[in-house]
């Protein structure tokens, strides 16, 4: 369920009070933040809870929150002979 539209997207204080800033870099802790048109053409690091990841802002991260940029887990991919079990086992269940 999305937010209310006579809400207005959600804006965290510390991130509005970047409005005038001319700082070189912004970081920002709040994933859960919408980003706003001020900050476009603007390099920001957002937090994922561990490090600080960058993130130049175009238009069309406009719109969209903070997190979706900043991932919190690391994707490993499997070994390759796993891989090749699994498509095996797959095609012997499909034969039988």
């Amino acid at each position: 369920m999305s937010r209310s539209s006579w809400k207005g997207s959600f804006i965290d204080k510390n991130v509005l009070k970047l409005n005038n800033t001319k700082k070189s870099y912004i970081k920002i802790m709040s994933r859960r933040s919408t980003i706003p048109e001020y900050l476009r053409g603007k390099e920001v690091y957002i937090h994922n809870g561990n490090s600080f990841k960058s993130l130049l802002i175009d238009d069309g991260c406009i719109g969209y929150k903070f997190g979706e940029f900043s991932f919190t887990r690391n994707f490993t991919p499997k070994p390759e002979d796993q891989r090749k079990r699994r498509r095996s086992l797959r095609r012997k269940k499909k034969n039988k």
